[in-house]
């Protein structure tokens, strides 16, 4: 018998093949829960939402593991309210741990001088690996502890 991959495994398979934050997560976690199917539109979808929307906002790996926790939660028969509690939940405790949800303040020293995010800065692939190493483990134990609605 195969051993199912791990939810980092399945990750940065997308990851380690040039895809973005966003898709990488939403396509982990998705292929990890069993919902392969809805990666493909998803991963479409997810395009624009790397690098904080390409603007530096909302971090493009909590962009992904929000969509697919909220999906994956809505499809065991959860409510609007409980997934909002537990996406409010994520967001507390990726901002625990990084200070912040916004791509620009966590690629802050990756910074060229134009304010712009120099993406070929060493170092800057491993700091994006490790917030989505992160989201990812941490969408993981929430959907983990959720009992179906």
């Amino acid at each position: 018998m195969e051993k199912k991959q791990s939810i980092v495994e399945k990750t940065l398979e997308y990851w380690e093949n040039e895809n973005n934050c966003a898709r990488s997560t939403v396509c982990g976690i998705l292929s990890y829960f069993n919902n392969e199917p809805l990666c493909d539109p998803f991963h479409k979808a997810m395009l624009p939402m790397g690098g904080g929307v390409g603007e530096g906002s909302i971090c493009g790996a909590i962009i992904g593991s929000l969509s697919a926790i909220s999906l994956i939660l809505a499809e065991k028969g959860l409510s609007d309210e409980e997934i909002k509690k537990r996406t409010d939940l994520f967001k507390s405790n990726i901002k625990d741990k990084f200070g912040t949800l916004k791509c620009f303040d966590l690629m802050a020293k990756f910074m060229e001088n134009e304010g712009e995010i120099d993406f070929e800065m060493p170092g800057r692939r491993e700091k994006c690996t490790d917030v989505v190493i992160s989201a990812v483990n941490l969408a993981k134990q929430i959907i983990d502890s959720t009992k179906e609605g």
